[in-house]
């Protein structure tokens, strides 16, 4: 008996046949019951099946044959080069209202993981010591808790930030960091910087839906780069981009981008870096996931070829 919990009928018989796939149970190439022979078995509709079967065409799973029969699907050994998604297209408004509140206005079910935005579970942290960490600040920094700090952030903050950036290979003065309430606030300070309302701002595509609101926010037009997900951002459309529009920024991650995962190779960042100083054009780089590259050389920004101050860089701790 199904419950009110419980998944579609069409789904659990599709889960079934996934798992006896994924198992072994079920070999490539091997054929599967018919429609009308699965639906007698499990005592429901032929539609019913026919829900399930696609759903496992989706999932790549199974593959149907005409007039022959739903078939297990035949994989490659290995899994095709990915390519660059669509092509470049021309600078348009940004209206991402309705997508924000899909993504983040509704409560996720518990058994459900969001990719909506790159946080940290609470079990990462040791609370204990955070207390501590706060108690030991405000006993030895007492002061601090009833003055405010300069507006671009307490002192010894700035100099410790520029530390860490030397494991991003950059050389940066403290009297130029600004501290912000998060990456996104800086990345909207870089933005309201280096552009007036209705001005061109190129990015990823596939970019995070953030990014999009900030544009919307500030009333500037989006002008989406071809993005490989591997090799990220295509600095050849990029180019393409420079010398048909008017383009005034680009917003980039080149570590681990979301949502595709790539890191650009250290010779593309430099070329970014240089067509950057060509052209007049701010870099708004987002290193927020350079401490998660698996290799230490993708840990390097953008910002590090930068000789003419057109990179800003942004990150988040």
């Amino acid at each position: 008996m199904a419950t009110d919990d419980a998944p579609p009928l069409y789904l659990q018989i599709a889960e079934q046949l996934a798992q006896l796939i994924r198992n072994g149970t079920l070999v490539r190439g091997e054929k599967l019951p018919s429609v009308r022979e699965l639906a007698r078995q499990h005592g429901v509709a032929q539609t019913t099946v026919v829900q399930a079967y696609h759903w496992l065409e989706d999932a790549r799973l199974i593959t149907a044959r005409p007039r022959s029969g739903f078939f297990v699907a035949t994989r490659p050994v290995s899994l095709p080069e990915p390519s660059t998604p669509r092509p470049m297209r021309r600078a348009r408004e940004v209206s991402v209202d309705w997508l924000g509140q899909r993504i983040l206005g509704r409560n996720q079910p518990v058994d459900m993981v969001s990719y909506s935005s790159g946080t940290p579970g609470p079990e990462l942290f040791n609370p204990d010591r955070v207390r501590r960490a706060v108690v030991r600040a405000a006993q030895r920094h007492r002061q601090l808790l009833c003055t405010y700090p300069s507006p671009s952030g307490h002192e010894d903050a700035r100099r410790a930030l520029a530390r860490y950036a030397v494991g991003l290979g950059c050389s940066l003065d403290p009297e130029n960091i600004v501290i912000t309430g998060g990456c996104m606030d800086s990345i909207a300070l870089c933005l309201r910087a280096v552009t007036q309302p209705g001005d061109v701002v190129a990015l990823e595509s596939p970019t995070h839906f953030s990014f999009l609101e900030v544009l919307q926010g500030l009333h500037l037009k989006a002008l989406e780069i071809p993005t490989h997900p591997r090799n990220g951002l295509s600095l050849d459309a990029l180019q393409l981009a420079l010398d048909t529009q008017p383009v005034k920024a680009v917003m980039v991650v080149p570590t681990l981008s979301n949502p595709l995962g790539s890191c650009m190779p250290q010779g593309e960042r430099k070329r970014l870096a240089q067509m950057a100083a060509c052209h007049d054009m701010a870099v708004i780089e987002d290193a927020i996931y350079n401490d998660l590259a698996e290799a230490d050389e993708m840990r390097r920004a953008v910002k590090s070829y930068d000789t003419t101050g057109h990179v800003m860089l942004c990150d988040s701790f």
